[in-house]
């Protein structure tokens, strides 16, 4: 008899046991979630570091039951706490230190750092965990400590374990005809005296084969069914953190790697692009083997987990030539259904890659009621009409710049940041023949926001003339730089983004603004009309 997997959840996600059926059976459970936890308690951490050069603050990020990582959705809480120096009533003499409350109502991830490093990356922890780590830049160590410190020490010790392994591997170039890439005399025999002789990390040139390349992945996909790599379950069976946490780093490691092995799967599907018999081949393997495998039961569905079936449906998506809202609803149903949908509009609603009838009817699809007000608080966020949220930076004096200040203009916004060729490009092919229309007219502001990671960064772009010139009214989002609260509120994460706002502070147009400098100066002209009736 098929075996079936039933989820039991608490709330929205966390789920206290699983039971696997098979004839009706009960076969295994799954740990029971710690006794000391406190539901609705704050995380609490506290660090000290000592670092090789001063810096200015600690920055928070935490992520409660987050949908998506990338779009920071539902919503990211950052934080940025001011560096103090420890002294002997406070701290260690000789270095920083902070103690931080986090609001948590159940699961979420942690990630603490300060301008140049961090410390703590992505730590999965549970409303009312407790942490305390010390951070020795000089040394490069981090040690964790108090009642969750083994789980944050195991934690970390997975992510280098892992690193070790991609380390000890060679580093793989896939190339069409590497002739190309040694277009000098004599260099491809260089290259091949290098690998020879040379001690260090090797690189193997692999001319794509996608035949071979479809076996190797049919290979590793055995290999991930196996459960969790040797070097990672030692690390866990030796480590004394209980069960439940175990299981959550085991769910999301695994996750990780299923993600991974996703993505190349999208890789070989580009390069067996018009092959007919390999991508027959590829359907029936996926139809037969991948899209019926389960390989992780989680404890509850994280972040992590959905990136990997989120990943798993994009794969389906492309293979078929079906919209990925389709493959999630073909693959997936009831509450993992739900948040992939929901992932799928945070992370692609705010670049307009979606329309607005294919978000109303996905949405429409969505049965969790919280799920659904998230989506819909989201979406209103971009519509027409909308008040401007939280957008307050500074101009080039210093001084602090709101939307009101152009009250009676329609402003152009554009975010960028130096270095970055997509913003520079827009700007010099599309938003240069914007500018040259509207420069000298006092009814349009230009504004254009650096989110550079210094001032210094910020003055040269600028002065550049890449990304702005002198018709611009120049904005920084300071030390926040994507994480300013204007940049979280619209779900921001791409640059360059463009917004178009009317002379009362009402957005006219919040995303998908477009490649078309015609289309956006209709836009204008349309609203400047729309606002002198």
């Amino acid at each position: 008899m098929k075996k079936r997997t039933i989820f039991f959840f608490l709330g929205l996600l966390c789920l206290l046991g699983r039971v696997e059926i098979v004839a009706g059976q009960e076969v295994a459970n799954h740990p029971q979630a710690p006794s000391d936890r406190m539901e609705g308690a704050p995380v609490v951490v506290y660090g000290e570091i000592r670092p090789r050069m001063p810096f200015d603050h600690f920055t928070i990020k935490y992520w409660e039951a987050p949908l998506d990582l990338v779009s920071n959705s539902p919503q990211l809480h950052f934080q940025k706490i001011k560096a103090k120096s420890g002294s002997l009533k406070k701290g260690n003499p000789y270095s920083y230190y902070f103690e931080v409350h986090i609001p948590a109502e159940s699961f979420g991830y942690l990630t603490i750092g300060n301008e140049h490093v961090t410390f703590l990356d992505h730590l999965p922890v549970l409303s009312g965990d407790s942490l305390q780590l010390q951070v020795n830049e000089l040394f490069g160590r981090t040690v964790f400590s108090g009642p969750q410190g083994d789980y944050a020490q195991l934690h970390a010790s997975l992510q280098i374990a892992k690193d070790r392994e991609l380390f000890d591997r060679e580093t793989v170039v896939h190339t069409r005809d590497y002739t190309n890439m040694f277009p000098q005399e004599g260099e491809y025999q260089e290259f091949l005296k290098a690998q020879e002789m040379g001690f260090g990390r090797k690189v193997k040139l692999w001319l794509i084969d996608t035949e071979e390349y479809f076996l190797n992945q049919k290979e590793e996909n055995h290999k991930l069914l196996k459960g969790l790599p040797q070097y990672a379950t030692e690390a866990i069976e030796t480590s004394s953190v209980d069960s439940f946490r175990k299981q959550m780093l085991m769910d999301d490691f695994l996750s990780r790697e299923w993600w991974s092995h996703y993505q190349l799967w999208q890789s070989l599907l580009r390069y067996a692009e018009n092959q007919d018999s390999l991508l027959s081949s590829m359907r029936e393997y996926e139809e037969e083997i991948l899209r019926q495998q389960v390989p992780i039961s989680p404890i509850f569905i994280s972040s992590f987990q959905l990136d990997y079936f989120f990943e798993k449906a994009r794969f389906h998506a492309h293979l078929y030539d079906r919209s990925v809202a389709e493959a999630i609803s073909l693959l997936y149903e009831g509450d993992t259904r739900d948040k992939l949908l929901a992932k799928y509009l945070f992370r692609n609603y705010t670049g307009a890659t979606i329309t607005e009838a294919e978000a109303t009817n996905i949405t429409a699809t969505i049965q969790d009621p919280l799920l659904k007000s998230q989506v819909n608080d989201y979406i209103l966020k971009f519509k027409p009409g909308s008040e401007l949220a939280e957008f307050k930076f500074e101009d080039r004096s210093g001084n602090q710049v709101e939307i009101d200040d152009y009250q009676g203009k329609l402003v152009l916004i554009n975010s960028w940041f130096t270095g970055c060729s997509a913003s520079s490009s827009f700007y010099q092919n599309i938003l240069k023949q914007v500018e040259d229309k509207y420069a000298d007219n006092p009814d349009v502001a230009l504004l254009s926001i650096s989110i550079d990671p210094s001032k210094e960064a910020w003055d040269k772009g600028v002065e550049s003339g890449k990304y702005s010139s002198e018709a611009w009214d120049e904005l920084y989002s300071g030390n926040d730089r994507d994480k300013h609260p204007f940049f979280l509120h619209y779900g921001i994460q791409d640059f360059p983004r463009q917004m178009i706002i009317g002379p009362d502070g009402r957005i006219i147009k919040a995303r998908g603004i477009g490649w078309d400098p015609k289309q956006i100066i209709q836009t204008i002209d349309q609203a400047l009309i729309n606002s002198m009736e």
